[in-house]
């Protein structure tokens, strides 16, 4: 498998509505034990929101008027395990906790932490797409066990504001 990589771009909102682009996270480096599974719904494309159309009894075909690339959003699932860091990563700061799950917990809630309150610009080097979303809903976590390692894995809801994915020369609006 490729060496490919995944990041979060916070977008911060000061009081008057303003956005400002923040810290950008690598998500396998910056969050120690953390594991990109998938990320679905990048490729979906909203229904179209400026589009009108009349019909009329004495005419065969019906009026169409195409407006500009608006689209409603769509929603995104992201889902990630999270291991504890100390068994397979080199962890530097030591991270906080004293038992594998309860390091496990805490890198989940600083990932939470870091994903609220702010929009979020997602791209990775798979797709070379990029989405502006926002944490939609709360997440689903479940916790396992695989050969004698116990991990979270986390679905997490997000909206795609534009209601579709960008190339990676595009720019997005925020």
């Amino acid at each position: 498998m490729a060496d490919y990589k995944f990041y979060m771009k916070k977008v911060l909102f000061d009081a008057q509505g303003k956005a400002t682009k923040g810290q950008e996270y690598d998500l396998e480096q910056d969050f120690p034990g953390l594991r990109y599974k998938s990320m679905s719904g990048l490729n979906l494309y909203g229904k179209p929101t400026n589009d009108y159309t009349e019909t009329f009894a004495e005419t065969e075909r019906a009026r169409v008027f195409i407006g500009s690339d608006t689209r409603e959003q769509t929603s995104l699932t992201l889902t990630l395990y999270f291991f504890d860091p100390l068994k397979f990563f080199p962890v530097s700061p030591e991270p906080v906790g004293t038992t594998p799950y309860s390091r496990m917990v805490a890198n989940y809630h600083n990932f939470m932490n870091t994903i609220s309150g702010c929009g979020i610009i997602w791209h990775d080097t798979a797709r070379g797409r990029y989405v502006y979303m926002y944490h939609e809903s709360a997440q689903t976590i479940s916790k396992d066990m695989l050969l004698d390692t116990q991990y979270i894995e986390v679905q997490i809801k997000f909206k795609n504001v534009y209601g579709r994915s960008f190339d990676s020369e595009d720019q997005i609006t925020i």
